[in-house]
């Protein structure tokens, strides 16, 4: 007697391979559907990051310009951008009778780059902090004697003194820090005649070194 024996192995096999096939990929899907959800708040708090970061850029622009602003106030704006050069060169064409204290007023100017020095006054006032270095040329009356000084917001800080037969030629030099709005001039020091003509015998001048 012949028995014959039907297997099922292969459909059942490929049942297991379909069911198993579907069950992969809804697995994957709901990993998906999970990591999606997972993924919401993490990307809210990506927005809620770059909103703060714009703000906090926003507010430091603005405390840059504050505070540019309010060195502009306070007079040191130099400090903040590269200060420019300063320098002047003043002269007299004629003499002037003096006495103890007044100033030399050097009436003329060829240069005055950054507007320091006043030739109504003989002052030059520093237009920003710096080093400078300052000099001057003197010249006495016939036979008479010449004291003058260069003065710093009042203080001597150089001086000439010069008498003799004829015209006498003196000079003054001197290198100094100063601040902004610090003053320099020059000053008799007792009653004289500083000389000059049109050929220019005195002249004051002035320049920032740094």
């Amino acid at each position: 007697m012949i028995t014959i024996w039907t297997s099922s192995t292969g459909t059942d096999s490929e049942s297991l391979l379909t069911c198993s096939k579907f069950h992969f990929e809804e697995n994957v899907l709901e990993k998906l559907v999970r990591l999606e959800h997972k993924m919401e708040p993490f990307e809210e708090m990506m927005k809620f990051m770059e909103s703060s970061m714009s703000k906090k850029s926003e507010r430091m622009d603005k405390i840059k310009t504050e505070t540019k602003t309010y060195c502009v106030y306070l007079g040191i704006e130099e400090k903040v951008k590269t200060p420019g050069p300063v320098a002047f060169l003043a002269y007299r064409t004629s003499s002037q009778s003096l006495s103890n204290g007044i100033k030399v007023v050097f009436d003329h100017v060829w240069t005055n780059v950054g507007n320091g020095y006043q030739s109504s006054t003989g002052i030059f006032t520093a237009p920003r902090a710096g080093l400078y270095h300052f000099s001057a040329v003197v010249m006495s009356g016939n036979g008479k004697q010449l004291f003058v000084r260069l003065l710093h917001n009042g203080k001597s800080k150089s001086g000439s003194w010069i008498s003799g037969d004829g015209r006498k030629t003196g000079m003054l030099n001197t290198v100094l820090n100063l601040q902004k709005r610090d003053e320099m001039y020059i000053v008799a020091g007792d009653s004289e005649t500083i000389y000059s003509d049109e050929s220019v015998y005195i002249n004051f001048s002035g320049y920032t070194i740094t």
